[in-house]
């Protein structure tokens, strides 16, 4: 059950970057210094960025799955710190909100 809430928390904060990431796309092209994510959107545009985000937070999920399943002794300690991260991807907008 812990792991689903924590699924959901990192489906949830992704989905609401991919949002934003939409939005601000072409404002973003300009600003991005990761040199793979600057040329996927350079090649591919915006939504080639957001299937990869896409495809990275299923890969996440997948794994984070499979590690609940086979009882992985850190899965809990991956968990949680994926929750960590997500909760600064989510923090990073609050000036948005303000």
């Amino acid at each position: 059950m812990r792991t689903t809430l924590a699924l959901v928390w990192i489906v949830g904060i992704s989905a609401l970057d991919a949002w934003y990431t939409v939005c601000d796309g072409v404002s973003m092209i300009g600003l991005e210094r990761n040199p793979i994510v600057s040329w996927l959107m350079t090649v591919g545009g915006m939504p080639a960025f957001v299937v990869g985000k896409v495809i990275g937070t299923s890969m996440v999920t997948l794994v984070v799955r499979e590690m609940e399943r086979n009882r992985y002794r850190w899965s809990g300690v991956i968990v949680t710190v994926l929750c960590m991260l997500q909760s600064l991807v989510l923090l990073s907008y609050t000036p948005r909100w303000l």
